[in-house]
């Protein structure tokens, strides 16, 4: 999902970044990870993908590679239209 601007949502990478650059106005290109059961989401989140999973995580960082190099040539509005909502690839 590409998004112009936006808080944290409690994510410490994006509270990191939003600290140093002082504003919430920047691209951002979001990839999911899935949901988990295990107690331990932060071990999910930065853990590594159960091997089941592996071709789905590697089909959203292939598609992410994507999104970035569209907002780069056409812009984030071109890049929401076209790669959220999951129509239109």
């Amino acid at each position: 999902r590409v998004r112009k601007k936006g808080s944290a949502g409690g994510h410490n990478g994006l509270k990191s970044i939003i600290a140093r650059l002082g504003t919430e106005e920047f691209t951002r290109i979001r990839i999911g990870v899935g949901e988990s059961s295990a107690e331990d989401l932060v071990g999910h989140v930065l853990g590594r993908p159960a091997p089941a999973d592996r071709e789905n995580f590697e089909k959203g960082i292939a598609e992410a590679a994507k999104a970035a190099a569209w907002v780069l040539k056409e812009g984030a509005d071109s890049a929401m239209n076209r790669f959220n909502g999951g129509g239109g690839k």
